[in-house]
């Protein structure tokens, strides 16, 4: 029986540009930032880098796996509107209390 590789083996590696947060990330920021599994894009961004295949079959289940690239994660833009709609929603139901002064 084959030991299981470390799963922190890769974690120093680090990728010059993230394309869902713009800027340097390592390995374990990928590794782990979709609920303490991978993101959705780890293939794209490190199969190059890494034997990325047998590492994601090694160290998580096809379930978890299943979770992962099933769900495509929303791209900067869309969750850049959403928290737009979000603070312009919490706006109109708590209005500054200048607001509320001035109606009189």
């Amino acid at each position: 029986m084959t030991e299981k590789p470390d799963i922190e083996q890769h974690d120093a590696e680090e990728r010059w540009r993230c394309p869902m947060l713009g800027g340097p990330v390592t390995f374990a920021y990928c590794r782990k930032m979709n609920e303490g599994l991978p993101c959705s894009r780890v293939l794209e961004c490190w199969l190059q880098r890494l034997p990325l295949v047998e590492f994601l079959k090694a160290n998580y289940s096809p379930e978890q796996l299943q979770r992962v690239f099933a769900a495509k994660e929303k791209g900067r833009l869309a969750r850049l509107v959403e928290t737009v709609e979000q603070v312009r929603n919490d706006a109109q139901e708590d209005p500054p209390p200048d607001a509320a002064q001035s109606d009189t």
